[in-house]
């Protein structure tokens, strides 16, 4: 069977130096992710004589992969491991989670190599097992490194699920996502802002429907999106304004009321315009016992039926 000597999510930097042609026992057992304590792209490095390692690929944290040595020949990364593992750097320390770019990443090459290599889908931790590794399971004969540290070893059931279309584990409260202060203030003021914008949407929908002639002082439909939450409530005060101008008893009262309104504002004015003198409150008074009376005998019931337009 033929593998591949080349990851298609990679760029090419396929380096002369540092690295051994041949080697690997195919098919591999699967995928080593290295931290690499740096940034920055290791191709110069791995370019180096001087510096006699290298890896088969190298992530960024940004979630780009590169890649420095084919898959059919042994990398410089783990010692006693080079013949069985796909070796990949990754930018960051071990004192650093992997970005959530980087999980993402990592799990899609491991799903690529499950169907490129029959990588199986499970985590180890010996460096005859398969699946997902580490440098520090190989001990002594690995070249002895704690490499990638507790931090990025704990991520692999992360890395795994994505690997498996799986969700991932939920943020700790250490993670990047919590929100700063400054994030908290603005959210706030964000949700602070809501019941304006919904007062004025709501009323734009509800003026949209319903509009008024000033004219004859009758209500009238007007063009209007349907399903709206304003649509709604204007449709309630269209038809509660139907019902008001076909009740005559109301409409009678209605204007027996604003009569007494006039007739208080004429008693009122004569109080204002005086020239000093004794002040007679008692026409004010009775308007005003009037008046309450008849507001008091008025009930208004608005009811929404099932035919809107009825």
């Amino acid at each position: 069977m033929t593998y591949p000597t080349t990851y298609p999510g990679a760029k090419q930097r396929i380096i002369p130096i540092n690295h051994s042609d041949g080697g690997m026992v195919q098919p591999t057992r699967g995928l080593i992710p290295h931290v690499q304590m740096g940034r920055s792209s290791l191709f110069g490095w791995f370019s180096n004589p001087a510096s006699g390692v290298s890896s088969h690929l190298w992530l960024s944290k940004a979630g780009g992969f590169e890649q420095y040595v084919e898959f059919g020949d042994k990398a410089w990364a783990e010692g006693a491991g080079n013949p069985y593992w796909i070796s990949c750097e990754c930018e960051g320390s071990d004192t650093e989670d992997y970005t959530p770019i980087q999980i993402a990443r990592l799990g899609e090459l491991f799903a690529w190599g499950i169907r490129a290599f029959g990588w199986r889908p499970q985590i180890t931790d010996s460096p005859s097992g398969y699946g997902l590794g580490t440098h520090r399971m190989g001990g002594a004969a690995w070249g002895g490194h704690s490499c990638p540290g507790d931090i990025r070893a704990n991520r692999r059931g992360d890395i795994l699920a994505a690997a498996l279309g799986r969700p991932a584990s939920p943020p700790t409260s250490t993670q990047e996502d919590v929100m700063t202060p400054e994030q908290d203030a603005r959210f706030t003021k964000a949700l602070e802002a809501i019941p304006a914008a919904v007062s004025a949407v709501l009323a734009k929908e509800m003026k949209s429907l319903v509009t008024r002639d000033n004219a004859n002082n009758e209500v009238r439909m007007a063009d209007v999106a349907i399903g709206t939450v304003g649509q709604a409530l204007g449709l309630l005060v269209l038809r509660s304004s139907f019902e008001w101008q076909r009740d005559d008893a109301l409409a009678a009262t209605l204007r027996e009321a604003s009569a007494r309104l006039d007739a208080l504002t004429t008693a009122v004015n004569r109080l204002t315009v005086g020239a000093g003198g004794a002040v007679d409150l008692g026409p004010v008074l009775a308007e005003l016992r009037a008046l309450s009376t008849q507001l008091g005998q008025l009930t208004l019931t608005a009811t929404i039926t099932g035919d809107t337009h009825a």
